[in-house]
């Protein structure tokens, strides 16, 4: 069958939203994609107010910051290649700023451990998601 026409010839309902409404695909999105994109944001937020954008830029040259961000203990081991000590003033903001996001409530306890404040703010979020609450 050959199909005749310009696709500006094509009408469409504009009253109905795109399937790829940001605000459908969110609402539809899992709790761990909801997770994951949060941690991507905190990470790169952070990234930027510490080193700027060139430099968020920079270690977007370098690392794969979408794919890291799902693992955590991976994320810690190239930043630390980079930038060594000065990795946990990084992951410090980060930590921060996700927990801000997600709502819930920030405690310093021990020695800091990037990976297990990660999984911790997993946890709760999944935990307050399931109560009904809606910390984003």
């Amino acid at each position: 069958m050959i199909i005749q026409g310009s696709v500006a010839s094509l009408s469409f309902n504009d009253s109905r939203p795109s399937l790829w409404d940001p605000a459908i695909v969110r609402a539809v999105a899992t709790e761990e994609e909801k997770f994951d994109e949060t941690l991507r944001w905190s990470i790169q937020d952070a990234i930027r107010n510490i080193l700027g954008e060139s430099g968020l830029e920079a270690v977007r040259s370098i690392l794969h910051l979408d794919q890291l961000a799902k693992n955590p203990g991976e994320f810690h081991s190239q930043m630390d290649r980079i930038f060594g000590r000065g990795v946990l003033a990084i992951e410090s903001v980060v930590v921060k700023a996700l927990f801000r996001r997600l709502n819930l409530h920030y405690v310093e306890s021990g020695l800091f451990d990037f990976a297990r404040y990660v999984n911790h703010a997993k946890r709760e979020f999944s935990r307050t998601r399931s109560k009904g609450m809606v910390p984003i």
